[in-house]
C-alpha cells in the first residue's frame, strides 16, 4: 500500500485539535438551536416554557 498523507484518510474534523473541535461543535450547536427556535414552533415552545433563549445555550457541555 503506498504512503499517503494523513489527510487522505481523515477529514479535518477528525484530525483537528480537541479545543478547536469543541469550538466547532459549540458554533454548530448555537446555529442549530437558533434555527430550530425560529423555524420549529415546538422547539420555540419548549425553550420558551423553560425560560431559555437560544443565546443562553452556548456549549455542548
Amino acid at each position: 500500500m503506498p504512503e499517503t498523507e494523513r489527510g487522505d484518510f481523515f477529514d479535518d474534523l477528525e484530525i483537528m485539535p480537541p479545543e478547536k473541535r469543541e469550538g466547532y461543535f459549540n458554533q454548530k450547536l448555537a446555529e442549530s438551536i437558533d434555527y430550530a427556535y425560529h423555524h420549529a414552533p415546538s422547539a420555540k415552545e419548549i425553550l420558551d416554557r423553560a425560560g431559555v433563549s437560544p443565546s443562553q445555550i452556548r456549549t455542548i457541555k
